[in-house]
């Protein structure tokens, strides 16, 4: 076996696995993505408490929330005064400051980086057909 063919192999593998690990991420993505439901977006205000802060939003029905912020949701607010929270329609009480969830922009990044991997394989696959032995 020369180095030629060992680096087919080795991108022939490299190709296949990057482009299948992909899309086993991406549609983990478009499963978390349905199940989920639909978030809606609105303004909300952080009211300042003596003991405590609490987030008031309301949904497009018309409906007043509250919830009581706790020390990791008050880390996560940037700007108070042009807060945007995303709410679930099912359940209007969850809040978030993302539309998309932490475990959903990892499994993102990492099927953009397999596709990546799959794609620079298959160049270098096919690059190596021109290459003389």
């Amino acid at each position: 076996m020369t180095i030629r063919d060992l680096i087919d192999l080795l991108a022939e593998l490299f190709g296949w696995f990057g482009i299948l690990a992909a899309a086993g991420c991406f549609l983990v993505v478009a499963i978390l993505r349905l199940s989920r439901g639909h978030w809606e977006e609105t303004e909300a205000v952080v009211v300042d408490n003596a003991d405590s802060s609490q987030i008031r939003w309301m949904t497009a029905e018309g409906v007043l929330h509250t919830r009581t912020l706790d020390p990791h949701d008050r880390a996560a607010i940037a700007d108070p005064e042009e807060l945007h929270i995303y709410y679930s329609r099912r359940a209007p009480d969850h809040i978030r400051f993302d539309v998309a969830g932490h475990g959903e922009k990892v499994l993102r990044a990492l099927g953009f980086s397999f596709l990546g991997l799959g794609i620079v394989a298959f160049a270098i696959s096919l690059i190596a057909l021109f290459v003389p032995s």
